[in-house]
Parts: structure tokens; C-alpha cells; sequence
């Protein structure tokens, strides 16, 4: 299957990988980063199979085969039943489900929506903006609904990740999400980053290991041009018709992140000037209508293997 061949790989290919103690992008990075982001979607919580109507918003292919293997044999898909040597710790929230993996030379942190918070998000965009104070007298203002599933399991997440590491060997620790998660990755990880006002630093826990980097693939928006400005900014990969990315608009506040590729369906790099709003973009005097089909997890996936191996 898919799924297996591209998690097998990204598990090999990150132990070749040798500066993951270094932020810098690379495709081979964010390929390693887009197949865990992937991770997430195979962890099914109770709650959501009451309610799989729902289901038919998360934005992945195999999640909707584990949504119909549930209707039909009673099989709830887990992490914990994939092969594979990285130990995993999972975290379940209504709004977010968090998978932490320990491999060999990093640990991922792969963060998605839960059907809760996708339904929330399309309903009305919950485009709500609250102000979030820094430890050093600055402010930004960030998307509501984003924030608030991060705060609700932070403590715990960053608990289970220094319970992975010991003081001897601490290994660096990259956040990864799509879609809705890739927005509340990149403000689990600005949070991580505020080292001096981390609350278990003031405990003198050695084992927490620093936020290096962030991965996120078709995102939407999730803060003002002060949180660009002064927040640590995820490397965001968006595909070039996807809709998701355009969400909330600018004109309320929003703005793109400041680390952003575009792909298009050859795929190679292209320079997307104006992502446009409400999944429309115009360039030339040409408006263009972008959709939901390339908002898909696994046409993130597949793009990233053939851009790791140009």
C-alpha cells in the first residue's frame, strides 16, 4: 500500500538525514515531515466514529477507508498497530489528535484536526482573533480556535516529549501538520520556542528538547503580520490550487506565513505572488477558482517524494 511504502521510506531516509539539529529547509526534510504529518490521520478516536457523518471533512483518503472498514468489520485504526521501531506516545483531544514518534536521529510531533474542529472551521471559519502576549512585552493576534486546541494539550505534549529523551542524548524535535493541523503546528511551535518563559525550564527539566523546526503543508491562515513578524515561522508547503491556504482571508486580519513554496502538479516550485482569498486568486486579469482536490493528504505526500528525489 501507499501509505506503508512512503512511511517506510521517510523512516529510512531520516536516519541518512544528518543536520535535523539544524533549521534549515530541505525537500528531503519535508518529505520525511509531510509522511508523518500523515501519521496522524491513522489514529481514529472513539469519538469520532459516533459521529461519522462527519468524517466526510478530514482531508484524507486512507482516513475515509478507515471510516468504512469501521462500518464493515468493526476495525478502529490506531498507530499503535503500525510496524515500525520509532516509539509513539498519542494524545487525544476533541479539537486535535497529537502523535509523538521517537526516531533514531528525531522526534516528530504530527498534530491534526479532529472532526470537531474541521466542522467548526467550515461552519464559520471561527475567524475570531485573540490577543497572545510574548514573555519579552510584545503581542500578536492569533486565530482563536487554533490557539485554543494548542493550549488544551501543550503541557502534556511537551511532558511525553521529555519523558522520550534523557539527558545524555537530547534529540532535536520537528513539528509537522496539513491542513487544519499545520495551523495549530505552527503555534505549538512558536509556543515550544519560548524558551525562556517555558514553564518546565523554570523546573530545570534538561530533557526538553528545543523546537528546531516546523513543517506544515496546506495550511490555513492562523495569525496577523505581527505573528509573521515576530513569531517563528513554520516551513509551509501549499499545492497551487488548493483552496485551503486562502482561508481566513486577509482582509480580516490574516496574513501568509512568511517561509512559504508553492508546488504545482508537475510538481516543481512556483512563485504564487498572491494566494488570493476565499479560494479565489487573480493574476493577469485572470481569476482562478481553486478547490479542494489538491488539499488531499496524499497528493501532499506524493508531491514531496518526487521533490526529494530531484
Amino acid at each position: 500500500m501507499e501509505f506503508y511504502r512512503h512511511f517506510n521510506d521517510a523512516q529510512r531516509l531520516a536516519d541518512s538525514i544528518d543536520d535535523w539539529e539544524v533549521d534549515s529547509f530541505s525537500w528531503e526534510k519535508g518529505y520525511v515531515a509531510c509522511a508523518f504529518a500523515a501519521v496522524a490521520y491513522e489514529e481514529l478516536p472513539q469519538f469520532e466514529l459516533k459521529k461519522a457523518k462527519r468524517a466526510k471533512v478530514i482531508p484524507c483518503d486512507r482516513y475515509q477507508a478507515h471510516v468504512a472498514r469501521w462500518f464493515t468489520e468493526q476495525r478502529r485504526a490506531s498507530v499503535r498497530q503500525l510496524d515500525t521501531n520509532a516509539i509513539i506516545e498519542i494524545i487525544v483531544r476533541e479539537r486535535m489528535v497529537v502523535v509523538i514518534s521517537k526516531l533514531t536521529p528525531v522526534i516528530f510531533v504530527s498534530l491534526r484536526g479532529t472532526t470537531f474542529s474541521f466542522a467548526d472551521f467550515k461552519a464559520d471559519l471561527d475567524v475570531r482573533r485573540v490577543r497572545y502576549s510574548l514573555g519579552f512585552g510584545e503581542s500578536v493576534k492569533l486565530h482563536r480556535g487554533f490557539l485554543d486546541a494548542v493550549l488544551e494539550c501543550f503541557d502534556e505534549v511537551v511532558e511525553k516529549i521529555a519523558s522520550m529523551n534523557d539527558d545524555k542524548h537530547v534529540l532535536p524535535v520537528y513539528i509537522t501538520g496539513h491542513s487544519l493541523g499545520g495551523a495549530m503546528a505552527a503555534i505549538f511551535h512558536a509556543r515550544l520556542a519560548e524558551r525562556e518563559f517555558h514553564p518546565f525550564v523554570h523546573r530545570r527539566r534538561s530533557r526538553i528538547a528545543p523546537s528546531v523546526s516546523c513543517y506544515t503543508f496546506g495550511m490555513p491562515r492562523y495569525g496577523d503580520l505581527a505573528a509573521k513578524s515576530v513569531l517563528p515561522q513554520p516551513y509551509h508547503i501549499f499545492n497551487e490550487f488548493d483552496a485551503i491556504p486562502t482561508l481566513p482571508p486577509t482582509f480580516i486580519g490574516f496574513a501568509d506565513s512568511a517561509n512559504e513554496k508553492c508546488l504545482n502538479a508537475i510538481p516543481e516550485q512556483t512563485a504564487i505572488l498572491n494566494k488570493g482569498n476565499f479560494a479565489l486568486r487573480s493574476g493577469k486579469g485572470v481569476a482562478t477558482v481553486l478547490g479542494v482536490s489538491d488539499h488531499r493528504m496524499e497528493r501532499y505526500v506524493e508531491r514531496l517524494d518526487v521533490m526529494r528525489n530531484k
